[in-house]
């Protein structure tokens, strides 16, 4: 729900009803001008259009004053060069007309404004017989507050008001008050029914102009699927003949970069295929798909209306229909079967060049809040709001493990494409739509599963190739998907150009590779269906914090920038992944662990297992509230992190709920631009008195001195093996309060790891200055990881044989992913060449289990 409200200026102007697509005369403006303005030789007045739901532009062509005898037109031309408008605006939007007036002017002639081109509604719909025009001059406050469609966060954003504005202040009724110079606040959505609240800008002048809101919770208009969907995607085709695809080739046009198949179908053919195959119960429709079969758009309803007959889901990609059509599908679909649209990879500048960066509008500021902040409610947000103009229900699927973000900015569901850049890790980025999902709600996700396109790099013959898919889509099911795509594959090949071994060509339908392809869905959605999924989500006792304004794309790449800065990294290389982003490395070798040969001779990038169980990415940021942390009994932090008073009060309560921490001195700096190297006490949390988790006060640096030996033996840290590297770190000097127990110290006797009891909790806490990605404190780190986890292991979990605790590296159970439900236990073997074997512990019993490879093992708990 999206609601403006607008305080009253000096109104200079107003028509409703305005008509649009016509040049529109105002007359009188003569007397808009004051002296002031004749002294300075301009008029600056601010234009602004109420489209309502609908955005709206201004055509090219002149905006000037006129009289009978000349023509004053704009001092800074609106209108790029060639542009036919100036692009979509969105209702209330202002745009400041100044124009030049002469020393001369006459005041005895009647001055009107003239806007030649006229107004035009963007999108056309139903408001635009009703669009209202405004002109006013000075200070305006504009409220423009937002709720998405799950009701989860109230966005309440004042970048429309004019004027020259130095503050904001907010205020919602009953929850709280916000200053600040920025131009947007969001709190998670109260549990209120209807929210109350002000928006009040300040001037240089001192002058205060304040817009009253009103914002009523939202209630999700689809219910989602209960049962686990499986799909497969239909791509456009056109039927060409023989004689068609000679000239096209001779022509130099080519088909997915190679040369046309011969063999070609109708969509239709397609979907027919795929129900009487019974490759799933989910048809994916890409764009033009409708287009090459030839179907009206009664056809395109009728044919997901026959698929709703036969209980098979249907939805699209990248699609963009007006309301009313979409309406008709979803009716199609019984209200039930038609799901609407996923807007695919919206979110991909965060993961590609500084080009798409650019594209897409970026704003360089180098600051981590505004980054973020424009990320989920100016870029996500209104994406999500442009699709759901159309649809009910958006989708997004994103190379990137950034789930919590995008579901912040007001997407319904996520759907990760799976093998791919940050998603390449299937584990990882799994755990953290799921972390989002269960923060954000409704607790559902899904895998896109870019097999094809992913791993050109294995030949289709190998025999590594569809185990690969395999072990996917079984994982998928045991970490608790609801949604499982296969993207490419089963139609035909796409990436064939590009996979090796192909002879840089495609192959068709009724060859051996899509055949494969085919082979493996039918044969994961038979098992899916004769096996229902345990009720509820798999036990997850530890979690890994997403830190506040921490862009990790679920990958570390060395020339990417966190939140795409690329012109900021220009000029502060801090802002290229770094230390920080290695905090993440290590922490993703500990809890998803990918085997070097569970793809044989073929770098693995992709598969992982959990041999400490299944652990969430859940973001902890100022929106977090302690019930959103309940589920973990352990939370560690990795990569970047800004404390906050907000943040540090819900990790103070979630720790006095019994709660446990691991966390590092960098996870405490308040910095927001980046700098973590050249960082002192005052840039701490408290500048440097850390009682609110723990007691501890920093007080400077030194250097670790000596060998570093353990002191307390909790977490079983081995004296030098990891602990070596650590000799001549920065170390912070404390001053501890009572009930710290060093862990470990160095030569001087300085603590290097402490640990504290904090409520019914505990904060363990490393006192590096550096983060825990640096070379000297990694190894430390992933065993404190390991140690942390492993000690709230349920009864339930694996060993190497022989063995009482799990571990990260053990070389077998690394490569085993297991789930632990309610009534059920889910066993998968990631290799793809090699079984593996291992003990399963249930609570007094141990029992041997070997897995051959890619088994999937369902027990009983």
């Amino acid at each position: 729900m999206l609601v403006y409200s607008v305080a009253r200026a000096e109104i200079l102007f107003e028509r409703e009803n305005i008509r649009l697509v016509a040049p529109i005369e105002i007359e009188n403006v003569g007397e808009w001008i004051r002296s002031e303005d004749r002294v300075r030789g301009t008029l600056a007045v601010y234009l602004s259009v109420n489209s309502h739901s609908d955005g709206w532009t201004i055509s090219q062509g002149e905006i000037a004053l006129q009289d009978s005898a000349a023509r004053y037109p704009l001092k800074t031309p609106l209108f790029k060069d060639k542009a036919a408008n100036l692009g979509r605006l969105e209702s209330h939007q202002p745009l400041q007309l100044v124009f030049t007036l002469p020393e001369n002017l006459d005041r005895s002639k009647p001055l009107k404004l003239l806007i030649q081109g006229g107004i035009y509604a963007w999108s056309g719909g139903k408001d635009s017989d009703r669009f209202c025009l405004t002109i006013w001059r000075g200070p305006r406050a504009v409220a423009v507050a937002t709720v998405d469609a799950q009701g989860r966060v109230l966005t309440v954003d004042a970048s429309k008001s004019t004027g020259e504005i130095v503050g904001y202040e907010f205020e919602i009724l009953g929850i709280g008050r916000h200053a600040t110079p920025n131009t947007r606040w969001s709190i998670r959505m109260p549990p209120v029914d209807k929210a109350e609240g002000k928006v009040t800008v300040v001037t240089t002048n001192g002058t205060r102009q304040t817009a009253a809101f009103e914002v009523v919770r939202t209630s999700p208009a689809v219910k989602l699927p209960e049962e686990v969907l499986v799909g497969v995607c239909i791509y456009p085709e056109t039927r060409l003949t023989a004689e068609e695809i000679d000239k096209l080739e001779a022509d130099g046009k080519t088909e997915w970069d190679g040369p046309y198949r011969r063999e070609r179908h109708s969509p239709a053919f397609y979907i027919d295929r795929a129900v009487e195959e019974e490759l799933g119960n989910l048809i994916v429709m890409w764009p033009e798909v409708a287009k090459t079969a030839c179907w009206s758009v009664e056809q395109e309803t009728a044919c997901i209306g026959t698929l709703a007959d036969q209980a098979i889901y249907s939805m699209t990609i990248y699609q963009r229909v007006d309301r009313a059509t979409a309406e008709r599908f979803g009716k199609a679909g019984r209200g039930r079967f038609f799901l609407g649209n996923n807007m695919g990879e919206f979110a991909s500048y965060m993961y590609q060049s500084a080009r798409s960066a650019q594209v897409s509008n970026v704003p360089q500021e180098g600051h981590l809040e505004a980054c973020r902040d424009w990320f989920v409610h100016g870029y996500i947000a209104q994406g999500a709001r442009n699709y759901r103009r159309s649809y009910d229900l958006v989708f997004s699927t994103s190379g990137s493990a950034l789930a919590a973000y995008e579901l912040q900015g007001g997407i319904d569901v996520m759907v990760s494409e799976l093998y791919a850049i940050g998603a390449a890790n299937l584990a990882y980025a799994t755990a953290e739509m799921r972390g989002a999902a269960r923060k954000w709600k409704p607790v559902y996700w899904g895998g896109w599963l870019a097999h094809e396109w992913q791993t050109t790099g294995i030949p289709f013959q190998a025999k590594e190739k569809f185990p690969l898919l395999r072990a996917g889509l079984y994982q998928q099911f045991l970490m608790g998907s609801s949604l499982i795509v296969l993207e490419s594959g089963s139609q035909t090949t796409q990436a064939g150009f590009y996979t090796k071994g192909s002879g840089k060509r495609n192959f068709t339908y009724s060859q051996e590779p899509p055949a494969r392809y085919r082979a493996e869905m039918k044969d994961f959605y038979r098992y899916v269906k004769k096996h229902p999924r345990a009720a509820g989500m798999p036990e997850t006792r530890v979690a890994v914090a997403l830190g506040h304004c921490d862009s990790f794309v679920g990958i570390f790449l060395d020339w990417l920038p966190q939140w795409a800065q690329f012109e900021t990294a220009k000029k502060n290389h801090n802002w290229l992944y770094g230390t920080p982003e290695r905090s993440w490395q290590v922490a993703q070798r500990v809890f998803f662990p990918m085997p070097a040969k569970a793809v044989g001779e073929y770098k693995n990038a992709w598969l992982a297992g959990s041999p400490l169980g299944q652990v969430d990415i859940v973001q902890i940021d100022r929106t977090t509230v302690v019930e959103d942390l309940h589920t973990y009994r352990a939370i560690a932090y990795a990569g970047w992190n800004s404390m906050n008073a907000k943040i540090a009060d819900t990790l103070r309560t979630y720790l006095e709920r019994g709660g446990r921490l691991l966390i590092c001195l960098p996870h405490l700096s308040t910095r927001l631009d980046r700098e973590y190297s050249e960082y002192g006490v005052a840039d701490l949390f408290g500048n440097g008195d850390l009682s609110k988790l723990l007691p501890v006060r920093v007080t400077g640096r030194k250097t670790v001195e000596g060998k570093v030996g353990v002191v307390d033996k909790a977490f079983g840290v081995p004296t030098d093996e990891v602990t070596a590297p650590l000799t001549g770190a920065n170390l912070a000097q404390i001053e501890a309060g009572p009930g710290v127990v060093t862990v470990c110290s160095d030569a001087s006797g300085a603590p290097v790891v402490v640990r504290c009891p904090v409520g019914a909790g505990e904060v363990v806490m490393v006192l590096m200055w550096e983060y825990p990605g640096h070379p000297a404190i990694a190894k430390l780190y992933a065993h404190l990881l390991n140690a942390f986890a492993a000690s709230e292991r349920g009864d339930v979990f694996i060993t190497e044989r022989g063995e009482c605790a799990p571990r990260c590296d053990g070389p077998e159970t690394a490569s085993i992913s297991y789930a632990v439900y309610a009534d059920r236990i889910y066993l998968l073997n990631m290799d793809t060449r090699a079984p593996r074997t291992f003990d399963l512990h249930q609570s007094d019993r141990v029992r041997t289990v070997t897995l051959k490879p890619v088994e999937f093992l369902e027990a009983e708990r």
